[in-house]
């Protein structure tokens, strides 16, 4: 039998949330289907000797039970797993009656089953890396919740790609939602390095998502990551014995996007030192959290972060900040990225990278890159094609100019353009640009539409017959 294609899986784990909708809330329900599939590996994996997926699967009645048991039995054997394993009870009344969960953990471990995680794991070493981070780019769009900006899987390979972690660096994202940047750079290292081992540390500000960041990195083999929940400007998760922050080779993030109130009274008397090229606005905390992370860099890390375009150019004080750190001389490369690769904003970003230990060759100088034109057009959401990475990966490993789409420019030059780094101000827009169309993603999101228009028009027929029923009964 041959091992399912990556899309068939997608489609099986979707078949599981969606037996699901009407009964458990979407976050909710994500966590329930990475738990089982944390399950299903283990029982792959360890064999009987914990449980048996497959006899759990089997049964008709009780079923719950028979998940809530297995739980309970690795927490028993791997200690170590118990904070985040510990929390699941798949036999709540809250789902519904006994009938009713039977009936769906059934079908739900039934689509599950199809899955052959171990299969995957042989026939490509970062397979399930791959798959984890779409998964939690579509649960992202689904829940439709904004300003929680889920890095897309191709903007993920592009960071891991431009980073390309060496053996035995450590990796950060100080702002992790579902984990999915930091198991990019270990799936980028184990493709494409065999061998290699880093190290992955991540923080998250919000506290639901550190269940999911937990089931990811178990999904995927990075259970040695650590993971700090707290705000990086009040609550800095990870720093060394004399109180100082931690610093690490590499870090790779998207930069929070218009969070009100970011820690500016913070800022004003930092323990950290981390505000040395200025305090940004109460309001608004794009270069607040970015000095954050280039105070958490190695001396010779590198940062690759999306940021919004407009911290290329604002003026007044976040104008200072921008000058003061293009005359110290980190920033090594401004990145233009086409539009609507994130589902939950349309502006095209940006990737700023920042090099404390800038090669001789590229010392005071800044390449810049237009790669707005190239991508693959969707209905809602554009990627980044393979070609398209590698195109801006090999200009920047090269350092080198292309007529259009790269320019290597002074800092002597930026500074006669008042220290602004809008990539347009440098590099001519390309015209007549025709990008190739995802008809195949048009055709889901259609889809898509209809089911979502299909469900609404049941829920409102069925309303509409309880209001009817509760006419004549009057």
């Amino acid at each position: 039998m041959n091992s399912p294609t990556k899309n068939e899986v997608l489609g099986a784990i979707w078949n599981s949330v969606n037996s699901m909708r009407g009964l458990i809330e979407i976050g909710e329900a994500r966590n329930l289907v990475l738990g089982l599939l944390v399950l299903k590996k283990i029982s792959e994996t360890e064999g009987s000797s914990i449980f048996n997926w497959n006899e759990i699967a089997s049964k008709n009645f009780d079923i719950g039970i028979s998940l809530n048991e297995a739980f309970y039995q690795i927490n028993q054997k791997k200690p170590e797993l118990r904070e985040w394993l510990l929390h699941f009870d798949f036999n709540s009344d809250r789902i519904g009656g006994r009938e009713i969960r039977d009936t769906l953990w059934k079908n739900v471990m039934a689509t599950l089953s199809q899955i052959d995680l171990g299969k995957m794991e042989k026939t490509s070493p970062g397979a399930i890396c791959e798959l984890d981070i779409e998964l939690n780019e579509w649960f992202a769009n689904a829940s439709g919740l904004k300003g929680s900006y889920e890095t897309p899987a191709c903007v993920i390979n592009l960071l891991s790609e431009l980073l390309d972690p060496p053996n035995g660096s450590t990796v950060f994202d100080p702002f992790c939602f579902g984990g999915s940047t930091i198991i990019g750079a270990s799936c980028h290292v184990s493709e494409n390095k065999p061998g290699i081992r880093i190290k992955l540390y991540g923080q998250t500000p919000n506290k639901n998502s550190l269940a999911t960041i937990w089931l990811n990195l178990l999904l995927t083999n990075n259970d040695h990551a650590q993971i700090k929940f707290g705000d990086v400007i009040r609550q800095p998760g990870f720093t060394d014995k004399t109180g100082k922050l931690m610093t690490f080779n590499r870090i790779l993030c998207t930069i929070p996007i218009g969070v009100k109130n970011w820690g500016e009274e913070i800022a004003q008397n930092d323990n950290y030192f981390r505000f040395t090229y200025g305090i940004p606005p109460r309001t608004q905390g794009e270069y607040g959290y970015l000095q954050h992370c280039i105070a958490s860099l190695a001396e010779d890390g590198i940062l690759a972060c999306v940021i919004p375009p407009s911290m290329l150019f604002r003026e007044r004080s976040e104008g200072d900040i921008r000058k003061r750190m293009i005359n110290h001389d980190i920033i090594e490369a401004v990145i233009a990225l086409p539009n609507k690769l994130y589902s939950q904003t349309g502006i095209a970003l940006a990737v700023l990278i920042i090099n404390r230990h800038k090669p001789a060759e590229r010392k005071n100088k800044i390449l810049f890159v237009n790669a707005k034109n190239d991508f693959l057009a969707g209905r809602s959401q554009n990627k980044l094609r393979d070609e398209d990475r590698k195109k801006i990966v090999t200009v920047y490993r090269n350092f080198e100019e292309e007529d259009g789409y790269s320019r290597v420019c002074s800092i002597d030059d930026i500074a006669m353009n008042g220290f602004q780094l809008d990539v347009s101000q440098y590099i001519k827009e390309k015209r007549d640009i025709a990008p190739s169309l995802d008809l195949d993603g048009a055709v889901k999101d259609l889809e898509k539409i209809q089911n979502e228009k299909s469900e609404a028009y049941e829920k409102m027929t069925a309303s509409l017959g309880r209001l009817m029923e509760y006419r004549r009964m009057k």
